[in-house]
């Protein structure tokens, strides 16, 4: 149990220090209500979906997760990078180079559903007219 004058919340609900908060052991900065306790929301602000924190002996504990319906956002091409590289890393065992691999496709997917898909600078260049030739 967690009681602190930093008035902590849970990372789930927002529930303070009204409830019992509990310190999540794979992120010290993080806390769970009594209703979160073993759960992990999902990466997406907003979104009101948790799942049960499990323990994978290849993977160890699972520390972020998206829901369904926000991981059918990410491109096909990059979902299927992301269980081809997976696969691969159940078959050989998690080597560091697989690990490491599966590690950045996952943060790539993460960060195109967060933050959106960059734009391409020639992209913005023809949208709003902008030629290299006008600017000599």
């Amino acid at each position: 149990m967690i009681t602190s004058d930093l008035d902590p919340r849970c990372g789930c609900c927002g529930a303070g220090s009204e409830t019992t908060l509990w310190r999540v052991v794979q992120d010290p900065e993080m806390y769970r209500c009594e209703k979160h306790r073993r759960r992990i929301p999902c990466l997406v602000e907003g979104c009101g979906r948790t799942y049960e924190i499990q323990f994978n002996r290849h993977e160890g504990y699972q520390t972020q997760v998206l829901c369904g319906k926000h991981w059918q956002q990410a491109p096909k091409y990059m979902r299927s990078a992301v269980a081809r590289v997976r696969h691969l890393g159940l078959k050989l065992d998690w080597p560091k180079n697989i690990r490491n691999r599966h590690h950045r496709l996952w943060l790539r997917c993460v960060r195109y559903i967060t933050d959106g898909p960059m734009l391409d600078e020639s992209k913005i260049r023809e949208m709003f007219g902008w030629n290299e030739k006008d600017e000599l």
